[in-house]
């Protein structure tokens, strides 16, 4: 969502890295919202190959909706929580991920 937010279109690979996911996961969920009416698939100029994926309106009052009720569970996990022993677990999180993925 964070991605959303910097870029309100992605081309589909660059989808695929950001989540870690193969090409063909990403282009099964966009089958999906696509025939949600959620997004809108458009081929970049130049390149047949690359998909650039836009939401729609209906697609952007979803993601809205959603943002909202994130910001409201992470405020309730967070409470109580100092913002040092929040970046501390953040950190040790990370380092964990990353020595999975090794």
């Amino acid at each position: 969502m964070l991605k959303y937010k910097k870029t309100p279109e992605a081309i589909q690979q660059d989808m695929a890295d950001w989540m870690n996911k193969d090409k063909s996961a990403i282009l099964r969920m966009t089958d999906i919202l696509e025939k949600k009416e959620m997004v809108k698939r458009m081929s970049v100029p130049g390149d047949r190959r690359k998909n650039i994926v836009k939401l729609t309106k209906k697609g952007e009052a979803v993601l809205k909706n959603f943002l909202k009720i994130e910001s409201k569970i992470t405020g309730k996990l967070k409470k109580n929580i100092s913002k040092a022993d929040y970046n501390t677990m953040v950190k040790v999180m990370m380092q964990i991920q990353k020595n999975a993925s090794d």
